[in-house]
């Protein structure tokens, strides 16, 4: 189709949903792009401690929590109106932020995109379960991306730029950044999701489910689905400890470029907002064809191994104190990071409904593997950024990064052990055939 980047071309209703996701991730490349500036602000304007930081990274991610009950409480809802009321809750509130200087209300507020975004993400894995085909799904979700990356990149820039003049000017960015985030999620609500004869009935059974039988509901999915599917429950586990080496990292990086390295506003956004964006921006539909091509197990892998390089050069540029090896490091992590954005994304679709990868899909549960997956999120979030600042506190910037390598590490050598035994399973049922 004419509009595709990269002259990708997809099945119409491949095609017709990548022409909405398209133009969603821009919008949303905006809203992150100034967003993610709340740690520098915090720090840097409103003089929050470490402690303080700490508790943006587990407030502003508490909220994954809550993704397995609005996975099965919003399935008997229309998707649309549902994922429209998910941005009015999520994104309006960035308003306050143009009347407050607290820390805590700043932190609060802060959340509430999350909390749109743990009831948002299981509908939208639904929508690409559906409409793309499982050999293109990862470079469409690639490409999308990495245009949206590209709005972002200028939005860090611009919005560092910007308080470097005016320290109070996150006033009015993060309202805009909330006007620009609903606006992505109403238009991902244009889309209509393609049905299968044989998707999984679980909207009809529970249509008269209410709030509390719906919660009861979800914890027993969450249950049942890492019980019953033992490749999803070890990928989770994986998952979960590269998850604590990278949550513990973001109070104990902002500390260290803004307390130690004495960066500015455009320094910081530049190293941590714009270098890994660019990059990712040039990696991202390259990690989709690896994820169609090697699956979640082995992409993951590749991308935690470089993420055990990144924290390796955190550590040395802790060492020499060295802004240069700083920003190298960040340009690893943008390669990174766009390995693990493809796969935190679209990964679990690839479990979604069965035992192990190699096994035969159930359509229609993608949004409820997408749930349980961002749910832990919110699980480390409860633990790893306070295990940073006492990292920090107790060892030091440098060896609170070298921790962090050895989780990383870890993670990698998981990761890829358990894709060799499935690889390994999948030829020996081939032989049996």
């Amino acid at each position: 189709m004419k509009y595709l980047p990269w002259k990708m071309r997809l099945p119409f209703y491949g095609g017709y949903t990548f022409h909405y996701q398209l133009r969603a991730a821009l919008p949303a490349g905006l809203c992150w792009g100034i967003i993610q500036l709340q740690g520098v602000v915090l720090r840097k304007t409103l003089g929050a401690e470490p402690e303080v930081l700490a508790l943006l990274t587990s407030l502003t991610l508490l909220p994954f929590l809550l993704s397995p009950f609005w996975s099965r409480y919003l399935s008997r809802h229309n998707p649309r109106t549902a994922i429209i009321v998910a941005g009015l809750v999520g994104y309006p509130p960035l308003l306050i932020m143009a009347f407050t200087t607290s820390p805590i209300l700043f932190i609060f507020v802060a959340a509430m995109p999350i909390l749109a975004e743990s009831a948002f993400l299981p509908l939208r894995n639904r929508i690409f379960e559906h409409n793309y085909a499982s050999g293109v799904r990862g470079r469409a979700f690639g490409c999308a991306a990495a245009s949206g990356m590209l709005v972002s990149v200028v939005a860090a820039q611009v919005s560092g730029l910007i308080m470097d003049l005016d320290e109070n000017a996150y006033r009015y960015l993060f309202p805009v950044a909330g006007a620009a985030g609903f606006y992505s999620l109403f238009t991902i609500a244009r889309i209509k999701i393609r049905r299968f004869r044989n998707d999984v009935g679980r909207c009809e059974k529970q249509n008269h489910s209410g709030i509390g039988r719906s919660l009861l509901e979800s914890a027993r999915d969450v249950f049942t689905t890492l019980r019953d599917n033992p490749g999803f429950r070890k990928y989770e586990r994986n998952f979960f400890i590269y998850g604590i080496g990278f949550l513990m990292t973001q109070p104990v990086v902002v500390v260290f470029v803004v307390s130690r390295l004495n960066a500015a506003y455009s320094s910081a956004a530049a190293a941590i907002l714009v270098v890994p964006p660019v990059v990712q921006m040039i990696c991202l539909p390259v990690w989709g064809r690896v994820l169609d091509r090697a699956g979640a197990l082995r992409t993951s892998g590749i991308a935690f191994l470089l993420l055990t390089i990144w924290a390796m050069l955190l550590f040395t540029a802790a060492v020499e104190t060295s802004l240069l090896l700083f920003f190298f490091a960040y340009a690893v992590f943008g390669t990174a990071m766009s390995g693990v954005q493809i796969v935190w994304n679209l990964g679990s679709i690839e479990f979604a409904g069965r035992r192990s990868p190699g096994d035969a899909a159930v359509p229609g549960e993608a949004g409820r593997f997408m749930s349980v997956h961002t749910m832990l999120v919110g699980v480390r979030a409860l633990i790893a950024p306070a295990f940073g600042v006492a990292s920090l506190y107790m060892f030091g910037v440098k060896w609170a990064f070298a921790i962090a390598a050895g989780l990383f590490a870890t993670a990698f050598f998981l990761m890829f052990r358990l894709s060799s035994r499935v690889r390994k399973n999948m030829r020996g049922d081939a032989a049996q055939l």
